[in-house]
């Protein structure tokens, strides 16, 4: 079995604060993850900090398998396949979790329960960071998935699917990278058309 980190210990690899580039990667892995629960009808039940995992550089070096800075989801006992996938379930009745459910509801989504429990991990994860300095798209994204509960016994509206989380991530990714290579673009402009005055 190889050795992987608790997914705080990704903070040891960073001598700084996450950028919003960095932070929306780490959501999308761990929405990825989700996703691919979710469509094969899986629902993990239990999904926290303690639970997804982190492969350092370090850890790649004793198990090549690894990679490196990726997160994997673990401990698989509270899961559960159901017959009717996302947008069809209606709510189970919430088995024992690390995560309290919102306003002490027993009654849940099993697929939006994932996806409330990730908004915790994505959550903790922006936390990592000076609390001064947590981009506020993440903050809006950590939100989003949270959703404003309602108590839904039927199919949950309160938060997105996975699906709709993953594609979201995305398109937030790629809209900073965008952002910063015409940042970049700009800059390196302003240096060749317009140089410094030599004395």
């Amino acid at each position: 079995m190889p050795r992987v980190n608790g997914i705080f210990s990704i903070r040891v690899q960073y001598s700084r604060d996450f950028t919003l580039y960095e932070l929306l990667g780490f959501f999308q892995q761990v929405v990825e993850g989700v996703e691919f629960l979710h469509n094969l009808n899986i629902v993990h039940m239990d999904l926290c900090h303690g639970n997804i995992l982190v492969a350092l550089p370090h850890d790649v070096l004793h198990h090549p398998g690894l990679e490196p800075n990726k997160f994997y989801i673990i401990d698989f006992d509270s899961a559960r396949h159901f017959p009717l996938w996302p947008g069809v379930q209606p709510a189970i009745t919430l088995p024992e979790t690390q995560r309290d459910p919102p306003n002490g509801l027993k009654h849940f989504d099993p697929y939006s329960w994932d996806v409330y429990c990730i908004g915790y991990v994505c959550k903790q994860i922006s936390e990592l960071n000076d609390p001064k300095r947590i981009p506020r798209v993440a903050t809006w994204y950590t939100q989003w998935l949270l959703g404003n509960e309602r108590g839904c016994m039927g199919v949950c509206h309160c938060r997105p699917t996975a699906r709709t989380a993953r594609r979201m991530v995305a398109l937030l990714r790629s809209l900073v990278y965008f952002s910063d290579l015409c940042a970049r673009a700009v800059s390196l402009a302003r240096r060749v058309l317009w140089p410094p005055p030599s004395l």
